[in-house]
């Protein structure tokens, strides 16, 4: 398969070549020519892609091209970057003797020449290998309908096509999901047309929707149904004419020709008319694009006023909400410990042996064991149950489990009318699905752990350092960080990646990967030599002897153990991530052999994770001689003191040293291109080696800064950096300083303003000139004790997220809040607010969506008729003296969700069914007590 880390190679390179053109004067022609063939390639390799996929028979040859056609991209890209890096180098020591200043030029010239040399090598190699490609008789490689019919891709499709009359047994854990469903579906006064079941492949839509469709409720409410499974190659007229004659009652031959002889407006047009003039059902299967619906959606009248519904199976949210904003969207949940071993028992030959009781509890303890690899995933347990199927005795059991995730993987199972070759490759399909510029970002995900929580804000700085995000050409470079979010949540509404944590104001945090998609995204990362992971904590692991360009070590070893890998290579490497833990530090002598070696790294990250580094550890003066790296990351590690050649990373974009007890160089302010920097967070102890901090040479592109104090900050440079976007300012001594000089100047890039007082018992300050001085803030967050609340007028009208933690307002602070025009996520953490009464007033917070009380002393709460009227989520955690929800909350309509998180049992009671306040929230279509 032409994988997306091939396509990456190519734009990286172009990339390249159009950064570093100043270097290659003399090969100006040679460079424009290479772009073009590039452009090429890249065209090629999408080709290629969609070729593969359709399994024609000179696949594997279509592969090993495309193979050949990354070697050439990273031969190209080694060679220039290696040219780059050679004559900077001379540039940079610097040449006073005119001789030897020549002599310098010279062997720039021969340099020059060599690259212009190897340049027409490498595509005198590709020209052939195209010509190669062409003698085969593959001269047009886009998909055409006739042979599409072959596909690999398009079997496994038609493998998963589901069948309305086929009954599934054995449901496990959808019970409740059902009932919600089928009472939605009959409610009288029902807003939602369309219900969109979705999730990640194997979690059981289908399944869900089926039982839904066949529910005696459902079954009592409409009068006609039809059942349509949505190929990738979306005929909208078979669909309409599929469901067209399902809805007509006994369809005659005679009936059936008619249809057929209809033009697709006037098949329709009779398809709306029947779900306008009847109570119809309509499941429409396995719908995977927006762009799948849009080409049926003419003939559902899902805008009008009509007693008919819709429910849509798809691992997309977005399809769901573009064919009805107000659609019901449901993702079914995987299994707990619980509902996996009750779907194990029903489907595996578990107890059907006939085997005496000691026997059941050893086979018991093997299939609770295998079963922690299906992660709740009911397609991996029902693939797993059929493994055993025809494994009867202890021995075989035991046997499998020694390799039970591959197994699962790549196990073969027939079940009822459908054939699931392997889980990978049911959720291969959301991956060949990705558009090209998500790819390499989900392919980048294998770096992470089991189990492990990713940061996403890291992860995003991480893909934009790799280069995977892309920007046009008018767009700002500043727009970076919401381009990689925007891919992120792309990933997450296609349900290839979970929400881990949640901010205070919603954005997302952190997020995770079930392992079996993790599982296929590593198999394809490793096979396309795009990423290669190792867990070193496995003592049977060692590290790979090929070619790697990005590498990712989790490890409890010393650093050493990375010796063997540094000895023999050609430097190749690009991305190290390492995450060390118990108590191990990087040595000295190896990391300075490292940074000798690989010296065209673009992602360093040399990270801890645990609670067990307890030993510091030196960084050495050599990783100045990194001058390509776009991002350095030691968070988490115990770093003595960081090397003034830092200096020298001319290319650095993000420099992360939340580390501890560190001595930090005043040169940071030599990094022009610097755009974020995280200083030392919190508590943590850290210095500068000389004065306060300097940053004049960042001050246009620097647009992050996060921890620093304001002891540390330099006054006239702090007031140049008019370019930040995001400011996380730790206010401690000589906060005063700032706070006079600021006044009359005006931030107005920065988006998002963090205060943070490290003591409870500070003295409280008046954060009014500081707001000021922020009048485009879309988040604020205050965590230390302050006066007052500035007023209304004194807020950013952009406000849209808030947060208070420590703030120890006693006046009730909802009387101004509610009236900020576009906030739309409130939180209270712990000590924001210590009074006992909070009142919501008629009007008040028009378009607040989240709103959360984290560890109040509220005792009252009141809603008045008409405030909160857009509020979709309500947390409320540890408020032991909160007595009872307000009554007003019955009337906001537009709740979706409450959660009540530890609390006293009073009050959680009297919001159980039965309770005396369940009437205040029975209207919640979630209501979650922990």
């Amino acid at each position: 398969m032409a994988d997306a880390a091939l396509s990456f190679a190519i734009e990286r390179l172009g990339d390249l070549l159009i950064s570093e053109a100043k270097f290659l004067y003399g090969v100006e022609g040679q460079v424009e020519e290479a772009q073009s063939k590039l452009r090429r390639m890249r065209s090629f390799l999408k080709d290629a892609d969609a070729f593969v996929r359709r399994g024609m028979d000179a696949d594997n040859r279509v592969c090993l091209w495309v193979a050949e056609i990354s070697e050439f991209a990273l031969a190209l890209e080694d060679v220039v970057e290696t040219f780059v890096l050679e004559v900077e180098s001379r540039r940079k020591r610097g040449v006073k003797n005119i001789l030897k200043r020549f002599a310098c030029i010279w062997n720039e010239g021969i340099e020059l020449h060599k690259v212009g040399s190897e340049i027409d090598l490498i595509f005198t190699r590709f020209s052939a290998m195209n010509s190669d490609f062409q003698a085969m008789g593959i001269t047009k490689l886009p998909e055409s309908k006739g042979e599409s019919s072959s596909s690999n891709y398009q079997l496994q499709r038609q493998l998963r096509r589901a069948y309305s009359h086929v009954a599934e047994k054995d449901i496990i854990g959808l019970d409740e999901d059902m009932e919600k469903l089928a009472a939605a579906l009959t409610k009288q006064a029902n807003p939602h047309r369309v219900i969109s079941i979705c999730g990640m492949g194997g979690l059981g839509k289908t399944t869900l929707a089926r039982k839904v469709y066949h529910h005696p409720q459902v079954n009592g409410h409409f009068d006609r149904f039809a059942w349509a499974s949505i190929s990738q190659q979306c005929e909208k007229r078979v669909v309409w004419e599929e469901i067209l004659i399902k809805l007509t009652p006994s369809p005659t031959k005679e009936k059936r020709e008619e249809i057929k002889l209809m033009g697709d407006d006037e098949v329709a047009k009779e398809l709306c008319k029947v779900q306008k003039d009847n109570k119809c059902l309509i499941l429409l299967d396995d719908i995977w694009t927006v762009d799948a619906w849009k080409l049926l959606e003419a003939a559902f009248p899902v805008q009008e006023e009509t007693d008919s519904r819709i429910i849509l199976t798809t691992r997309h949210r977005d399809v769901g909400l573009s064919a009805d904003k107000n659609c019901l969207l449901h993702q079914p949940q995987l299994l707990n410990e619980n509902e996996s071993w009750e779907l194990f028992e029903k489907k595996s030959s578990f107890r059907k042996q006939g085997t005496n009781l000691k026997n059941n509890e050893e086979m018991k303890k093997l299939g609770e064991e295998m079963l922690k690899h299906c992660e709740g995933l009911p397609l991996a347990i029902i693939v797993l149950c059929g493994l055993l199927s025809t494994k009867c005795t202890i021995e075989e059991w035991d046997k499998l489990r020694e390799n039970v995730k591959e197994y699962i993987n790549k196990g073969k199972l027939v079940h009822v009318e459908q054939e699931y070759h392997s889980v990978s490759s049911i959720l291969s399909l959301s991956y060949d699905e990705l558009p090209y510029h998500l790819k390499p970002c989900f392919l980048h995900l294998a770096h992470s752990p089991e189990d492990h929580e990713m940061k996403v804000s890291l992860l995003c700085h991480t893909w934009i350092a790799e280069g995977f995000i892309s920007l046009d050409q008018q767009t700002q470079s500043s727009m970076d960080d919401d381009v990689a979010y925007h891919y992120l949540t792309e990933l997450l509404d296609r349900n290839m990646i979970q929400v881990g944590r949640l901010g205070p104001t919603g954005r997302i945090k952190s997020c995770h990967i079930h392992d079996l998609m993790r599982d296929m995204s590593l198999f394809k990362a490793r096979d396309g030599k795009f990423l290669q992971f190792f867990d070193l904590r496995r003592r049977d692991v060692v590290l790979p002897r090929n070619k790697v360009r990005r590498l990712a070590i989790y490890t409890d070893r010393a650093f050493d153990d990375l010796l063997p890998f540094i000895n023999g290579r050609d430097g190749s490497l690009r991305s190290l991530i390492y995450f060390q833990s118990w108590g191990t530090e990087p040595s000295e002598k190896v990391l300075k052999l490292f940074f000798n070696h690989f010296k065209f790294l673009r992602v360093l990250r040399l990270e801890a994770f645990g609670s067990d580094i307890d030993r510091s550890w030196k960084l050495p003066k050599e990783i100045g001689k990194l001058v390509h790296l776009r991002l350095f990351s030691i968070r988490g590690s115990r770093v003595e003191k960081i090397p003034s050649s830092i200096g020298n990373l001319r290319c650095l974009e993000t420099l992360d040293l939340r580390s501890e007890d560190v001595e930090i160089p005043n040169v940071i302010w030599r990094l022009e291109q610097l755009r974020r920097l995280y200083l030392p967070t919190g508590g943590a102890y850290y210095t500068f080696s000389k004065d306060r901090f300097r940053l004049p040479n960042v001050k246009n592109s620097l647009q992050t800064l996060c921890n620093v104090r304001t002891e540390h900050v330099n006054v006239n440079d702090f007031l140049q950096l008019t370019n930040l976007k995001k400011l996380l300012l730790v206010v401690g001594e000589d906060s005063g300083r700032i706070y006079q000089n600021c006044t009359g100047v005006k931030f107005t890039c920065v988006r998002s303003l963090s205060l943070l007082e490290d003591s409870l018992l500070a003295d409280a300050e008046d954060i009014i000139p500081v707001i000021s001085c922020y009048p485009e803030i879309y988040e604020l967050k205050v965590h230390m004790a302050i006066i007052r609340l500035p007023e209304e007028h004194q807020f950013s009208h952009k406000l849209e997220r808030l947060s208070l933690t420590r703030t120890l307002l006693e006046d009730d602070p909802m009387r101004t809040i509610e009236k900020l025009p576009n906030l739309r996520a409130l939180h209270f953490g712990d000590y924001s607010f210590v009074g006992n009464e909070m009142v919501c007033s008629k009007g008040g917070f028009p378009l607040l969506e989240s709103l959360s009380f984290d560890g109040l002393v509220l005792e009252e709460w009141r809603i008045e008729d008409g405030a909160l009227t857009s509020l979709c989520y309500l947390r409320i955690r540890d408020c032991h003296f909160l007595r009872k929800l307000p009554d007003g909350l019955r009337n906001v309509t537009t709740l979706k969700e409450v959660k009540i998180e530890y609390c006293k049992p009073k009050l959680t009671k009297r919001l159980e069914e039965g309770g005396e306040d369940f009437y205040k929230v029975q209207h919640v279509p979630s209501l979650v007590i922990t």
